[in-house]
């Protein structure tokens, strides 16, 4: 035997003339073996081994199974490494005002910043309407309180006696006393418990001495004399221009008061000279102008709303009337119904319905309505009304032969034949005859309604003589169709089944049917009562409020505005708002002083100027130092 070679992983079982060779096994999971090594850990070969180094540093890097995760405060959960650990956060505490940032074993809490007006915040809610807390809400019930309490700033502030001012709440307003109302030097005139201030001058006219302001007891004197202002007494030859007055009967004889006629002017009668004569009023003319109680002419559009209660409404179309009309459904006028056969509502028609359950109109039940007789009269009860299908509707008849298997087009008759309400198809009285057997000649030639049919055929003659057969037609001679008419004009046939635009509805009818238009003058006889208002037009659509601070459009744009100032001190200005601002411009501007101020000598006055269309600025100055307020008035557009 040689020298043995080197055993490597790659030698065979091979003997040379010196030296041999063996094969060595290659390591697995399966078998033992040469085996080589890997210096890393990313492989993932099964035939190769891990060197000691990198061995060393898995050691390194792995920590033992008994390690023990802890779960610290505020944590559950933890163990050792055996198995896979959880840690989770423990149930949170409830957070109040008074919580901190704090962590206890199984749980943990947050600090809240407190509202203020500076930070957000939670809140603490008030129930009270007295505290002054800047950290604080109030409630939901202390806000409707506070709602419910409160004045809309549409509610307006009316003065009465002895006051000025006021309006609605949309800007402050002031109220003050009305000093000429107020004045302390009142003085009670002693009727009825009335008063007149003491500044009020009676004044002597001509003729009258006396007088003055109602400090004191004031009296009148007549002044007598001959010069121009006085009263003439006795023989003053300014009597009877320049008679003298010696007596009544001078005058009477010189025929002057006694001769003056009364002369009656419009509204009035009688006239005469003597002292039992007298005027009376002429009831004639003034009813020819005004509307009286009992009656009278309007003159323009009446509108109506609510009930026109009025009477000899008889006059009118009755309701049930039934009239043809030429023209379509869709025209018929306001109040009438087409007869078709259907079914309405009794509401809607109570002055029908009336009559058609107390049998004043013809009616069956809805079922014999419907039912159509087999015979050759196909009698049938559609001119009727039924008295429908439940204890809310009604049938109207059909007339007009709409319902599907109506009779077409019925002609309306007396009910001498046959009982009011029924309908009988058409037909006509029998035309009966006879052919016996009939040998034509050249001169029996067919005509009219007859004509020759069939072939020839032998007789019975026994001659050999040829015979034929003779039909009927009546349309070689007549007009005719598939049904028996008159000649006949096509419309609807409707019934007055509720009052209409034409006549005022009976008592009872829908209020919804009352709105009527009238064109042209009207004329109502009797009483006229309105429930509701009655609209002059476009009146109407004009705003206006009649307050003591008020305005009124009129028609063409015009708006009038008046009202009352505040009062204004010597050589003082104060804005006065309109009532409602004017859309284009204030035209004018008048102020009228409401408190006398100054006496004597003195005088004040006022002047409004800066007028825009919302305000105007009030202006005031004296010779004394006072105040004083007004009434103003302003027109624009």
């Amino acid at each position: 035997m040689g020298t043995p070679s080197t055993i490597t992983s790659t030698t065979t079982n091979t003997v040379t003339t010196e030296s041999h060779t063996h094969a060595i096994e290659k390591a697995s999971i399966a078998v033992a073996g040469v085996v080589k090594l890997i210096d890393t850990l990313t492989s993932t070969s099964t035939e190769d081994a891990a060197t000691a180094r990198t061995v060393k540093a898995l050691n390194d890097a792995k920590v033992e199974k008994s390690t023990v995760i802890t779960a610290g405060n505020g944590l559950t959960g933890g163990g050792d490494l055996n198995a896979s650990r959880t840690i989770t956060l423990g149930t949170p505490g409830n957070l109040t005002e008074s919580t901190a940032n704090t962590v206890t074993v199984d749980s943990h809490t947050h600090f809240l910043t407190k509202a203020s007006t500076s930070e957000a915040g939670i809140v603490k809610l008030n129930d009270t309407l007295v505290s002054t807390s800047v950290v604080e809400a109030a409630t939901a019930r202390q806000a409707k309180a506070l709602n419910d309490s409160k004045a809309d700033k549409s509610v307006t502030i009316n003065v009465g006696w002895g006051l000025t001012g006021g309006g609605n709440l949309a800007a402050n307003r002031t109220i003050e006393l009305n000093l000429a109302q107020l004045d302390t030097r009142y003085a009670a005139s002693g009727v009825g418990g009335s008063y007149v201030p003491l500044t009020r001058s009676l004044t002597a006219g001509t003729g009258l001495s006396g007088g003055g302001d109602l400090p004191a007891n004031r009296s009148f004197s007549v002044v007598y004399g001959t010069d121009g202002g006085t009263v003439a007494q006795g023989n003053d030859s300014r009597i009877n221009n320049g008679q003298t007055a010696f007596s009544w009967g001078n005058h009477a004889a010189q025929a002057y008061l006694r001769t003056v006629a009364l002369r009656s002017s419009s509204g009035l009668l009688g006239n005469g000279t003597n002292a039992a004569d007298g005027l009376g009023l002429d009831y004639n003319a003034i009813d020819a102008r005004y509307v009286k109680s009992s009656g009278g002419t309007i003159t323009g559009d009446l509108t109506v709303t609510g009930r026109l209660n009025a009477s000899n409404l008889d006059q009118g179309i009755p309701t049930g009337t039934i009239l043809w009309f030429n023209c379509l459904r869709s025209a018929l006028p306001d109040g009438f119904v087409a007869l078709d056969g259907q079914l309405a509502n009794r509401a809607d028609f109570p002055d029908l319905w009336a009559m058609i359950s107390s049998n004043r109109l013809n009616n069956v039940l809805d079922g014999l309505w419907n039912s159509m007789n087999a015979d050759s009269t196909r009698l049938n009860y559609r001119a009727s009304y039924s008295t429908g299908t439940n204890g809310s509707n009604f049938r109207f008849p059909d007339l007009n032969g709409v319902h599907a298997t109506s009779l077409k087009s019925p002609v309306l008759r007396g009910d001498g034949y046959r009982s009011s309400g029924a309908i009988l198809g058409d037909a006509i009285r029998n035309i009966t005859g006879e052919f016996s057997g009939v040998v034509p000649r050249s001169s029996n030639i067919p005509s009219l309604v007859f004509n020759r049919s069939g072939a020839n055929f032998t007789g019975v003659d026994g001659n050999g003589n040829a015979q034929q057969n003779y039909n009927f037609d009546a349309s070689r001679v007549v007009p005719t169709s598939d049904e028996n008419r008159p000649v006949s004009a096509f419309g609807v046939y409707a019934v007055k089944a509720r009052g209409g635009t034409n006549t005022i509805p009976a008592a009872g009818s829908p209020a919804t049917l009352l709105a009527n238009t009238f064109n042209g003058s009207q004329k109502i006889v009797g009483d006229l009562e309105v429930t509701g208002s009655v609209k002059f037009g476009f009146l109407s659509d004009l705003l206006s409020s009649k307050e003591p601070n008020g305005y009124q459009q009129l028609p063409g744009g015009l708006i009038l505005q008046w009202g009352k100032t505040v009062s204004v001190g010597d050589e003082q200005t104060r804005i006065v708002p309109f009532n409602i601002a004017f859309p284009k411009r204030c035209l004018n501007i008048q102020l009228t002083e409401n408190i006398r101020s100054t006496w004597a000598n003195h005088a004040s006055h006022v002047v409004a100027y800066a007028e825009t269309t919302t305000e105007f600025t009030m202006f005031m100055n004296s010779t004394l130092a006072v105040s004083t307020s007004c009434n103003w008035w302003a027109i624009g557009e």
